[in-house]
């Protein structure tokens, strides 16, 4: 695998760090990512550091708040880098928009502390249409069928008519 480079005042994401070092530096990376626009080509630097992202020990970390971070850093990846996804394995993609999906299920509760980042993870998501990439796969309607069950399942009246038009 190449280097992982990071964006400027980005430092290193590792699974050997602290929960809380681990989380001040993925607020830092998100919003970073976050304030990348779309330039074809630009970024291929970073293709590492998303595929970096999307480990396993990532993925099933067990701090909810490195979960969610991770997420929104790969849907940052996905909107930055669209409509060429740095995720080419078919199962790793499964994988993440799986995963992706049991971080939506934060946005059931919209008093919850993190709500506005599991918000703007859907905004995010569903603004690129990410999920159209899963189209593709073998295994789409699982996906699909996941995240429909969960939006049934979560949308409610306490949610604002944005969330529930994004669902």
């Amino acid at each position: 695998m190449s280097e992982i480079i990071y964006p400027p005042g980005c430092r290193p994401i590792t699974e050997d760090l602290g929960p809380d070092e681990l989380i001040r530096r993925l607020k830092t990376l998100a919003h970073t990512l976050q304030a990348m626009g779309q330039d074809e080509g630009a970024y291929q630097q970073y293709i590492p550091l998303a595929l970096h992202l999307a480990e396993e020990q990532f993925l099933s970390h067990p701090s909810r708040d490195v979960q969610l971070l991770i997420a929104c850093c790969i849907a940052d990846v996905l909107r930055v880098y669209a409509p060429e996804a740095p995720y080419k394995d078919t199962d790793q993609v499964k994988t993440i928009f799986l995963f992706l999906i049991t971080q939506l299920s934060g946005l059931k509760d919209p008093k919850d502390a993190a709500f506005k980042r599991y918000f703007y993870l859907l905004e995010n998501l569903a603004y690129v249409k990410s999920f159209n990439m899963c189209f593709d796969l073998e295994d789409s309607q699982e996906i699909f069928c996941a995240l429909f069950h969960l939006m049934f399942k979560i949308v409610n009246d306490e949610h604002s008519r944005e969330l529930k038009v994004l669902c």
